[in-house]
This record gives structure tokens, sequence and C-alpha cells, in this order.
């Protein structure tokens, strides 16, 4: 029997635990409320959670959210925590969000089924960031995101001396450009990859696709930072591409991983979500156009959403 999962809710509004214990105990999660980040913290150091839901504006003289939210980042960096708040600011809820460790953010009062959506992602988070029920923040944290500085690997420079701007259609695609006894990657990129993109009206960039001068590693870093969303090949065990795939996640690309059933994977990958395939490409077609669609659509402000 599946084991039911553990959600910590941190609220000083016995409404709000009230309505947030009723949501998630119907989709069959196990929900304990505290009512201060104290209290939390001594829970935790009791049991382990699978969520954290924590009110961004806590009341004096208990800590604040955000104080709380870097205690609770000092002793686990695993569990996913989703901020809410009725008066938090979008600056707060970035801050929180960008460095202080927090996945997404909750505006109260909240759709109900939005909530249910983004605690069921949280759940299975394997990402730097979930989308937020707030538009605005949304665009915040995005704007925030592209002007972070990035330090160059190669230079050094605390930035990209090439200022690459993101093309929100691009699709940046990392797996080896020859095949292998075991690994046909050409016939999956040019039959599964290649026309799962175009029928998402989105751009490929691969780097023997792009050649030109720049030293090649610089030239695989302007691709990266170019695209929105990326396409990686783990099957085999190659040193470029999971180089390419730490630059993806470092600079949080949106990223859907695709691996032959025949490999394994590294230990350290274990546990990720990926889509599994065989030589049937049309199946992997349709699955990326699934995983990378959705992916697309959670990016779209609510209004724009088909």
């Amino acid at each position: 029997m599946r084991k039911s999962k553990k959600i910590l809710v941190i609220d000083d509004e016995p409404d709000f635990h009230s309505l947030f214990s009723r949501i998630l105990e119907e989709e069959g999660y196990l929900v304990t409320s505290v009512y201060s980040g104290e209290e939390a913290l001594g829970r935790m150091a009791l049991e382990n959670f699978d969520l954290i839901i924590l009110d961004l504006v806590l009341p004096p003289p208990q800590k604040s959210g955000i104080e709380i939210l870097e205690e609770i980042r000092k002793i686990n960096t695993e569990t996913c925590i989703i901020i809410t708040s009725a008066y938090a600011t979008v600056e707060q809820a970035v801050e929180a969000v960008m460095e202080k460790g927090a996945q997404t953010y909750i505006r109260k009062p909240f759709n109900i089924e939005n909530v249910k959506q983004i605690v069921k992602n949280g759940l299975r988070w394997r990402k730097p960031l979930l989308h937020s029920s707030d538009h605005n923040v949304n665009m915040a944290i995005e704007l925030r995101r592209q002007s972070i500085m990035k330090r160059c690997f190669i230079t050094g420079s605390p930035h990209c001396p090439w200022k690459i701007q993101e093309n929100f259609n691009s699709v940046f695609v990392a797996m080896p450009f020859i095949d292998t006894e075991e690994h046909f990657f050409n016939e999956v990129y040019q039959n599964g990859i290649k026309p799962a993109i175009s029928h998402l009206n989105l751009e490929i960039w691969r780097a023997d696709e792009n050649m030109n001068n720049v030293v090649i590693m610089c030239k695989i870093c302007q691709g990266i930072q170019k695209s929105r969303y990326a396409i990686i090949d783990i099957s085999d065990w190659n040193v470029n591409v999971l180089f390419e795939f730490g630059l993806l996640y470092g600079l949080g690309k949106r990223t859907v991983v695709i691996k032959n059933k025949i490999s394994e994977l590294p230990t350290n990958l274990r546990g990720m979500e990926y889509i599994g395939y065989d030589n049937d490409y049309d199946k992997l077609k349709t699955n990326i156009i699934e995983h990378l669609g959705n992916m697309i659509e959670k990016s779209l402000p609510q209004k724009d959403r088909s």
C-alpha cells in the first residue's frame, strides 16, 4: 500500500489551518498544522515531511516567515517549500523564491484547484522553481532570473560577455552526435525529437547544426542561455552531455529528460523524472509533445493558456 505523503502547514490563522487541512486530507495527504515557525522546527526535529506550506508573514514576536524559511533550509535542502500569504509584497515573494530557497508562492485567498495542483507538482518537485498562482510574482521571478549575473566558467568573468537574450521559442537539444552499438541517436533525433519540436512550432538549437568559429564550450553555453526549454538524452553516460545537463539545471532551463529503456541511470540521477523510449519513435514523439507542451503551458499567464 502506498504511503501517504506528509505535509507540514505553518500558519498563524486557525481558519487557514482548517481549510488547508480539509483540502489536503481530501487528497489523501497526512497534514500536520502548527502556528509558529519555532513549533515547526521542533516538529521537523522529530519527523520528516514531504512538503511544507509556510505563511510568509507571521506576526511578531515570533520569527518572520523569511527567517523560518532560512532556518528550514539550513537543516533541510530537499523538501519542497511553498510560501503563502495575503499580505506579502511581490518583492518579498520573489526574495523568498529566488534567494531563500522556496519553490513557489500561493497568494491568499486562493483557488482550491490551484492549490491541489501546486501541491501535487511540489511533491514530485525535481526542478528549481514551480509555477506560482500569482501572475505578477511569476513575471517578477522571470525578470529576476533573466537578470541574474552568471559567472563565466571559461574566463572567470562575473557575467557572460556575449549578453545572450533568451528566445522563448528555442529548444536546446543535448545528446551525443555519434551512434554507438547500443544507441542510434540520429534516429532518435530525426524521428522523435525533431518532429516533436516542429509540431510545437518551436526552434531547435543543437550544437552540430550551429557550427561557427566560437570555442565549442562557449558556443554550447550560448545555446543553452538562448533557449528557454531543453531536451536532453542521457541514455549514454557521455561526459559532454552530462556537463550540459549541469549547465541546463544551473541556468534554470525547463528541461525534458529522455532515456533509452535499456540504459541505466548514473547513481546521482536515479529517482528523477524522465521519458523512457525504445524503437517506437512515434510514441517518443507523442510523449515529448505532451511533456514539453505541458511545460510551455505552465509557463504562460493563466489567461493565455489553452
